[in-house]
């Protein structure tokens, strides 16, 4: 008897052994659904909107909310910058920002900020 996997198949050769564990591989790398179309799996109806950093925290950033900071190396600096100065000129307040550990400079932790940013 022999095991292939979690099967056990009575009395195989080794050359039939390769071909069927041959094609269990090929049955446990083919089970992502993107390995076979290139399709959205959500298409939109429409097409996207491109906007600026600033344009898009125009349209979303509101007193009173919370906003999450990807960390380390991914930290987008220019998001955050652009958050900053929405801030400022919107005159907003009591926006939380939470992350690990960012790096580089962070404009929304500068004095002049203390009442927009926490």
């Amino acid at each position: 008897m022999s095991v292939i996997g979690k099967i056990v198949v009575p009395n195989v050769s080794a050359r039939n052994f390769a071909k069927i564990n041959a094609a269990l591989q090929t049955v446990k790398s083919n089970r992502n659904y993107f390995t076979y179309t290139q399709e959205l799996s959500q298409p939109l109806d429409r097409k996207p909107d491109f906007v600026t950093a600033k344009e898009a925290f125009e349209k979303c950033l509101k007193s009173g909310q919370t906003v999450y900071a990807q960390g380390a190396a991914a930290t987008p600096v220019p998001l955050l910058n652009a958050m900053t100065e929405v801030g400022k000129a919107g005159s907003l307040r009591d926006i939380k920002v939470v992350h690990m550990h960012t790096e580089k400079e962070a404009a929304y932790v500068a004095p002049e900020c203390k009442d927009i940013f926490r």
